[in-house]
């Protein structure tokens, strides 16, 4: 039997296909997105737990996972904003305690961490999904820790390669300011402020910014950015103005084409006198209460827990009382406890196990 060939159809059919392939490739290409994968180092941090190439999986410890800072695809849609979506997969070993718990935060702009969703070990499904957009300004960067808490020495969670996935941004790559050594120190009636930058790329100029509750921030002075520099270069700022009490501190890059990112944030705190203020126990463990004196029992305090780089991790009203709970979703480690009313405000730092 002969077999009989149109050759002026297949080519016809090349024709068509090769500029379909061609749209296919510079969409794939054009496309920004980010996939957690554990054998790449660039697409996550851990705190603990066990990580091996495939998945990340927290067991009796309360551990976190952050992914890196986005930047929105400047090229994802028109205008001054765009639209993230994004998936977040959680596994769990399916007879995990109503109080094993796992948390989803979202932090932008450097700002304070924000829970997204909550899940506990009670329910019944083994996978938990949390599937969302949300609309970001161009010039924005943002980022995703999840909180794993688990007291079984058997049962787990669990977060697998390709279980956080996220659309219209980028990622990693050279920083526009590489931050060294920031610092900020009370000097008798003044506030040291420091940092040095071991390269800088489209770099304008620096914002110092301090606040009162680690989330909203005021701007209080600008320093010209060395534009492009692959030395060390040191700056410095002087508070002449303090606030008595307890502040924190971050410096904001701003880039010649409007984008900015922030420094870590440094807390410290400016008093003449030592309070004699102090907190027990010391340290705590999740989910127990800490004392505070020589406060006055009758009155309303805040307080409020931060990590040592200034993000704020939970805050409490004592109504009344002289005691706090610890939050249970509070990774172990060292923390700032800072303690205020209307009129004063305490720092200490504890340790929590």
């Amino acid at each position: 039997m002969k077999i009989s060939l149109n050759i002026n159809f297949i080519r016809t059919i090349k024709v068509a296909l090769f500029p379909l392939f061609l749209l296919i490739f510079i969409t794939n290409i054009s496309a920004q997105s980010y996939t957690l994968n554990f054998k790449d180092p660039t697409t996550y941090t851990t705190t603990c737990g066990s990580v091996n190439p495939a998945q990340w999986e927290v067991k009796n410890d309360s551990c976190i996972l952050f992914t890196p800072v986005f930047y929105p695809d400047p090229d994802a849609g028109t205008g001054d904003s765009i639209m993230v979506s994004f998936t977040i997969r959680i596994n769990q070993s399916g007879n995990l305690n109503p109080d094993d718990n796992a948390y989803i935060h979202q932090q932008i702009n450097g700002g304070t961490y924000r829970q997204a969703r909550k899940y506990d070990g009670n329910t019944v499904s083994c996978v938990f999904i949390y599937t969302d957009s949300m609309k970001v300004a161009k010039t924005d960067n943002f980022r995703f820790r999840i909180a794993l808490q688990n007291n079984s020495k058997t049962n787990f969670w669990q977060i697998k390669d390709g279980d956080i996935q996220i659309n219209n941004v980028k990622y990693g790559g050279a920083m526009p300011v590489e931050f060294l050594n920031v610092n900020a120190a009370s000097d008798n009636d003044h506030i040291d402020v420091s940092w040095k930058t071991a390269s800088e790329t489209n770099n304008d100029f620096f914002t110092i910014e301090r606040s009162t509750d680690g989330t909203s921030f005021e701007a209080l002075s600008t320093l010209n950015g060395a534009g492009n520099s692959n030395t060390t270069l040191e700056y410095s700022f002087k508070d002449v103005d303090p606030i008595n009490g307890v502040s924190f501190y971050r410096i904001k890059q701003t880039d010649f084409d409007g984008r900015f990112d922030y420094s870590e944030i440094k807390v410290v705190r400016f008093a003449p006198e030592e309070t004699g203020f102090s907190v027990f126990p010391n340290p705590v463990k999740t989910g127990e209460s800490i004392q505070f004196v020589p406060l006055n029992s009758n009155d309303n305090y805040t307080v409020a827990v931060y990590s040592l780089s200034g993000q704020k991790f939970s805050e409490y009203t004592a109504n009344g009382s002289s005691s706090v709970t610890i939050d249970e979703s509070i990774p172990k480690g060292v923390y700032y406890v800072i303690i205020s009313d209307d009129t004063e405000k305490h720092i200490e730092k504890i340790v929590v196990q």
